[in-house]
């Protein structure tokens, strides 16, 4: 399902890669959060956890996510 956005992204040329592979991180984050369900399984309080999940679990470098990037990472699971 990623790499069909990817082919599908780039073949648009809508997206710059930084945007696509930004997009990428958060999908595999999502799909990492929600297995064993795949994206297109998702539902919208699966999409509501893992949001709840960023706002308030630590990211890599250890602070939360600020709004902003817990909204990008939600639009790119939408898109």
């Amino acid at each position: 399902m990623i790499e069909a956005y990817v082919t599908a992204s780039r073949a648009e040329g809508r997206y710059s890669k930084t945007t696509i592979d930004i997009t990428v991180g958060w999908l595999e984050h999502c799909q990492r959060f929600s297995a064993p369900k795949t994206l297109v399984e998702l539902k919208s309080r699966d999409l509501e956890d893992w949001h709840k999940s960023l706002s308030w679990i630590s990211g890599p470098s250890g602070k939360l996510y600020s709004p902003n990037t817990t909204n990008q990472a939600i639009g790119a699971v939408r898109r």
